[in-house]
């Protein structure tokens, strides 16, 4: 599938580059499904890839060259005269935080909307976007399960998807297993204590799988409120060329890794296109 217009480059073509890279690589585990009654059976057919040797791996790959930072939280854009300029949550206006020509926003659209204030039609648009909550547990059993599978999807439970981290390419040392609530779950229990979440994963794990944890040497949870797009925008990115102001994210095209992709390099394209129309005029 080609990004934006079909002009830019395709996800195949990407995932082909971070392959030469050495920074993703074919998740080989064994995955299965997991019905209500607890029957185990093969999952849909699906080519999986994952960055190596850690989460983080792709992300620092793109943003190789570029000037980041972090540990900041942008809570307004103005624009003025010179350009945009970003405040900060202490609302500081200081080095680093403009004159800039651009502003493209890539958080989730409920993040988004509040920094759109200048556009109100792109607000508008994002704040159609829904999303479905959830809740990820990490634990390290003491010892490692016999399961015959290294993930599988869950259905009919408070778990959605259960994977054997260390079956993942690049992953050594003790075991782990990461346990996604479904959304339904994720949702009621949204305000929960994250003790009380890793208590509640991990008796739907022991249910699911029938094998104890048996108090495991490490647990976390984490929740994300983003985590899945419910509904899309239905467009691949927001940008007003006149303002240099826009937006992307998988809530603009669909729950999947690939739609935020696509968005990104829509965004990309639109601004490239506008450049070089100025150039030209």
């Amino acid at each position: 599938m080609a990004s934006g217009d079909g002009t830019g480059i395709t996800t195949a073509q990407a995932l082909q580059e971070w392959r030469a890279a050495g920074v993703v690589s074919r998740f080989a585990g064994r995955v299965v499904a997991i019905d209500e009654g607890g029957r185990v059976g093969p999952a849909e057919a699906r080519e999986r890839w994952v960055p190596v040797p850690s989460t983080s791996a792709l992300a620092r790959h793109l943003a190789a060259g570029l000037s980041v930072e972090t540990g900041r939280r942008i809570v307004a854009v103005h624009r003025r005269v010179a350009g945009w300029h970003l405040v900060d949550e202490s609302g500081a206006v200081g080095d680093g935080s403009g004159p800039f020509d651009l502003v493209l926003l890539a958080v989730p659209a409920a993040q988004a909307v509040p920094l759109l204030p200048a556009v109100p039609e792109l607000a508008a648009r994002a704040a159609a976007a829904r999303f479905e909550p959830c809740w990820a547990v990490g634990v390290a059993p003491q010892r490692p399960l016999p399961l015959p599978y290294d993930a599988a999807v869950v259905r009919g439970s408070p778990l959605a998807w259960i994977c054997r981290g260390t079956a993942k390419p690049g992953r050594a040392g003790a075991e782990t297993w990461m346990l996604h609530a479904s959304p339904a779950w994720s949702e009621e229990h949204l305000e929960d204590a994250p003790e009380a979440v890793v208590a509640g994963l991990s008796r739907a794990f022991v249910e699911v799988t029938g094998h104890p944890l048996e108090a495991p040497l490490a647990a976390f949870a984490h929740r994300w409120r983003f985590a899945r797009v419910a509904r899309p925008v239905g467009e691949p990115c927001l940008f007003d060329a006149a303002l240099g102001l826009g937006a992307a994210g998988d809530w603009c095209l669909g729950p999947r890794l690939e739609a935020a992709f696509l968005s990104g390099s829509a965004l990309a394209e639109r601004v490239l296109a506008e450049s070089s129309a100025r150039a030209a005029g």
